[in-house]
């Protein structure tokens, strides 16, 4: 087994339980750890040795230079070269050779599946001159200042054309004026235990602007209408987290948007100057905004024959790619946006305008880049709000909520997890604000279980296996409506056979039937061997790391964690011949725990490998959800399904006798060793969806499971 040490000569990787240690390190003191299956390729050896990379992420080497040497499983960071213009973050899936040349195959690799622990913080100041190229459109026109920080965009755009003849402009809807900004690039990444800690990205950007619209007819519709107005391609920036080289990419777009209900004859606009600091960052699983401002305007006000409802402006967005793959991206928009609220008293309902200048963020994260678990995800928030005005239209007859829709579980879905959510979807026509009413058992007419709650969730607690359950949503507004939905119905999922098996001290464990294996469904707590024999409980850190025969200890030396995670074990116990499982059973063997994994969807070729494998299998076999910290494993939609109910127990580390993991993750031991000091092993860790695989020392304090023989 091979080894890889940080800069600092750290020892190897909690989260992924191969090496030595497995010590928690604060984050306070990042350095920069990286593992032995991810390589780090410079500009210099990336031309000199990379032949072609093509379409799919295929790369093609010749196998006379090193990177011939590199395997499956193993991710490539490189650098900014000629056939990665932009950097690679890719894992290898697949290798050959031809023609004298390696073919490696590879997937796209997320940042935090590469690295074990970085921190970069790092800003960027975009210039014109960093600019590789510009794209222009719907009337705009920039000239670059030299040797300066400014990009002028003047606008003269056409949002909508009644006719479809440019020419005749009583019927149009214009966006013009002018903007000049400024943009520095910002990101801080921290990265720990192969996890996200902390990201934040965005832009800190001067504006000027002068803008107007003007509408000619009425126009109705329901959705923004975006116009690219120019967009700046800039050369790759290279962030370098001690020898770890981070490619992002900058592409600026600035963008005309228009939004909502415009009438005949209306005219208005808006002059200002900016200072704003807004992006997304994220830290201990939750978003939060980043968003700083400093400003002063000017206002034309609103000239209008009826009704209205708009918003218009321009935006500066700002996309980056990480290693050349989409990634984050934020925006921030500016302008005039009328809002309607809806108030009723005992003799009407009305509607009032608000109009205000506003600037606010869109911030999201498109692809699995930085952690697979930021995938599709975005916030959007104000970074400020002027009122201007306000006005007030009589309208009709306030309308009841829509009817509740979308439900999760599916209407009559099967196998479900008994540790499942409710979730549903509802609107309002009038843009009400909803409450709910849950109504939720396994009569065919449920009871009510909750009133008056404002989100669209309902977590039953852990529900009772082969049961049908029925389930109703009543939504009200604040104007006495509601509006009843459907009775929906799930059932959950089957266990399979169960039965109990005794070990020789008298203690009971739950078995299950998974395929056509026999599982304990607990982890083993025995302090003896099948024929009676005691073996020594090991409290002492150096003894514990000198043993080469079979002893057992607790998490933390506290006996009273037994109960619910079992004791923790070397292999040289796992391995004596008087027998540590019970009579007619056995620790499994990596054969054995493949099958099981197989079964639950795991391909051969994806069993036989080593590192994380499969897809949600981990979430399959874990169980115990208020057990595990909250992140992927647990939040996955079959987290348990498979009833093998594996708990994150930890484990004891070898070279120093030091506790760690509890929460985090666990490990099982298998039967099958490899070589003299080593045995085969499977990991379950908090932030994966998949099961670990790989080969550790003897000597570390592992938990275990029987299968019936």
């Amino acid at each position: 087994m091979r080894f890889k040490y940080s800069i600092s000569l750290s020892v190897l990787i909690l989260l992924l339980a191969f090496g030595c240690s497995k010590e928690t390190t604060s984050p306070d003191n990042q350095e920069v750890i990286v593992p032995e299956t991810t390589e780090i390729i410079s500009t210099e050896v990336a031309n000199e040795q990379i032949v072609e990379i093509e379409e799919d992420g295929t790369i093609i080497v010749d196998e006379n230079s090193t990177l011939a040497d590199l395997e499956i499983g193993e991710i490539l960071i490189v650098d900014v070269c000629d056939a990665a213009p932009e950097g690679l973050l890719r894992k290898i899936i697949g290798r050959s050779e031809q023609n004298g040349n390696v073919i490696l195959e590879t997937e796209q690799a997320s940042l935090a599946e590469a690295v074990q622990q970085l921190t970069l913080s790092e800003s960027y100041q975009l210039t014109p001159e960093n600019v590789r190229q510009v794209h222009l459109y719907n009337g705009s026109s920039y000239t670059p200042v030299r040797d300066g920080f400014e990009f002028p965009v003047d606008i003269d755009c056409v949002l909508y054309d009644q006719d479809g003849n440019y020419f005749t402009t009583n019927d149009q809807i214009k966006l013009y004026g002018d903007l000049t900004f400024t943009a520095e690039l910002f990101t801080d990444i921290e990265i720990s235990w192969f996890s996200l800690n902390k990201f934040e990205i965005g832009i800190e950007s001067e504006r000027d602007a002068n803008l107007n619209l003007n509408s000619s007819l009425f126009w109705e519709f329901n959705e923004e209408l975006t116009f690219d107005i120019a967009e700046f391609n800039f050369t790759p920036i290279t962030f370098m987290a001690g020898p770890v080289p981070i490619v992002i990419t900058p592409v600026l777009n600035v963008e005309a948007h228009v939004h909502g209900d415009l009438t005949v004859s209306f005219t208005t606009g808006i002059t200002y100057n900016e200072s704003v600091r807004y992006g997304i960052g994220y830290e201990n699983d939750d978003w939060y905004q980043i968003k700083e401002s400093d400003k002063t305007f000017n206002y034309t006000p609103p000239q209008f024959t009826t009704e209205f409802n708009f918003e218009t402006g321009a935006s500066l967005r700002l996309s980056t790619l990480i290693h050349g793959v989409i990634g984050p991206y934020v925006r921030a928009k500016a302008g005039l946006h009328f809002q309607a609220v809806l108030e009723v008293n005992p003799t009407e309902t009305h509607l009032n305008y608000d109009l205000e200048a506003i600037l606010y963020a869109i911030c999201g994260v498109y692809f699995e880049v930085l952690d697979q678990t930021l995938l599709d995800e975005f916030i959007e928030f104000n970074i400020y709000t002027h009122p201007i005005g306000e006005w007030t239209i009589p309208l009709g007859e306030n309308l009841p909520p829509d009817q509740p829709s979308d439900p999760d579980p599916e209407n009559g879905a099967t196998d479900i997890s008994v540790n499942s959510t409710l979730s549903w979807s509802c609107t309002d026509p009038d843009g009400d604000p909803l409450t709910y009413d849950v109504y939720f058992g396994t009569s065919a007419n449920p009871s009510l279980v909750n009133s008056g709650q404002s989100g669209t969730t309902y977590d039953p607690g852990e529900l009772i296996e082969e049961t049908t359950y029925y389930w109703k949503i009543i939504a009200h507004d604040d104007h006495s409506n509601s509006t009843t939905g459907d009775v929906w119905q799930f059932t959950t999922i089957n266990g399979g056979g169960s039965g109990t098996v005794t070990d020789i001290d008298g203690n009971v464990y739950q078995t299950l039937m998974i395929g056509d294996q026999e599982w304990m469904v607990e982890n083993l707590k025995v302090t003896h061997y099948r024929n009676g024999a005691p073996f020594p409980h090991v409290t002492d850190n150096d003894q514990w790391i000198d043993l080469s025969t079979g002893a057992y200890c607790y998490y933390n030396n506290d006996p009273a964690n037994s109960e619910t995670y079992g004791a923790l074990y070397n292999w040289y116990t796992v391995d004596d011949s008087r027998g540590l499982a019970p009579e007619g059973w056995h620790i499994p063997s990596d054969e054995e725990i493949k099958e099981l994994e197989m079964y639950l969807g795991m391909s051969q070729s994806q069993a036989n490998s080593t590192g994380w494998r499969g897809t949600n299998e981990g979430s399959k076999l874990a169980g115990g959800y208020d057990l595990w910290v909250d992140a992927a494993l647990r939040n996955n939609s079959d987290f348990g399904t498979s009833g093998f109910n594996f708990f994150p127990g930890g484990y004891r580390n070898s070279c120093n006798g030091y506790y760690d993991g509890m929460s985090y993750g666990g490990e099982l031991w298998s039967s099958t060793e490899i070589g003299s000091d080593f045995a085969w092993l499977r990991d379950l860790v908090y932030c994966f969806t998949t099961v670990y695989r790989d080969y550790i020392g003897k000597r570390d304090g592992y938990s275990v499971r029987c299968v019936r023989d």
